[in-house]
């Protein structure tokens, strides 16, 4: 991937905005994100939130870019989001 933003870290009363790398070398920059069926879904800080199917997504850069950032990214479904 290149051109990837610099993103500050967020508060601790804020979700931290997590990088999803695409297979396609673009990225989507999300607030919360969680699995549903066949996509992730992925809500950013401003704009509308979106589906992104899972098959298009690099979860290897998608690990990779978020450790760089010491920011967690983990697959989970909506209620696991919750707990």
């Amino acid at each position: 991937l290149t051109n990837i933003p610099t993103l500050p870290v967020a508060s601790a009363n804020d979700d931290p905005v997590t990088v999803i790398a695409l297979q396609s070398g673009a990225a989507l920059l999300a607030r919360q994100y969680w699995v549903e069926g066949s996509n992730l879904h992925c809500v950013p800080g401003t704009g509308e939130a979106q589906d992104v199917p899972l098959a298009m997504i690099d979860l290897a850069q998608t690990v990779k870019v978020n450790q760089e950032r010491s920011i967690e990214f983990s697959l989970r479904s909506r209620v696991g989001l919750e707990q």
